[in-house]
């Protein structure tokens, strides 16, 4: 994975997760920990949640990380596909230590963590005022690309 989208999820801590839920798209938003080793961003919720039972049910996400600068060169943004996938055992405690690092809040929470395996990201910030897309896949493609703003 390209350093700029790892770079970027390590710094922010909230995202927009969009799922499937009787034949309706919706959308909710979490504090998530990003996992480069496990390409994976992890969650907590309580497990009674509807949003998280649809989830489970039709376990195909994508969602959106933004970051709004003070200037239009400063914006970066990010999308993604995954799957809502189990954590192994060995993976929980990392994933709990992740949190509690990312967001002071969850030290004493007793929520399940879930985790998303990411399998497709593209990542876009501008650089020289022209807006650099990066594009990461499950099976490890990158592909750099540059647009040119529209007139």
């Amino acid at each position: 994975m390209n350093s700029n989208i790892s770079t970027f999820l390590n710094e922010e801590k909230i995202c927009t997760l969009s799922y499937v839920d009787v034949n309706k798209s919706k959308s909710v938003i979490v504090f998530f920990a990003f996992s480069e080793t496990e390409k994976g961003l992890y969650f907590q919720t309580n497990p009674e949640k509807s949003w998280i039972l649809s989830m489970q049910q039709n376990p195909r996400i994508s969602g959106t990380v933004l970051r709004q600068g003070k200037n239009w060169f400063q914006q970066k943004g990010l999308n993604f596909e995954g799957i809502l996938a189990p954590l192994e055992d060995s993976e929980l405690n990392q994933a709990k230590k992740m949190l509690e690092k990312s967001l002071a809040i969850t030290t004493f929470s007793s929520k399940p963590v879930y985790k998303i395996k990411l399998q497709r990201l593209s990542f876009t910030a501008f650089g020289l005022g022209i807006p650099k897309t990066y594009t990461w896949e499950e099976e490890g493609i990158f592909e750099n690309t540059e647009s040119k703003p529209e007139k």
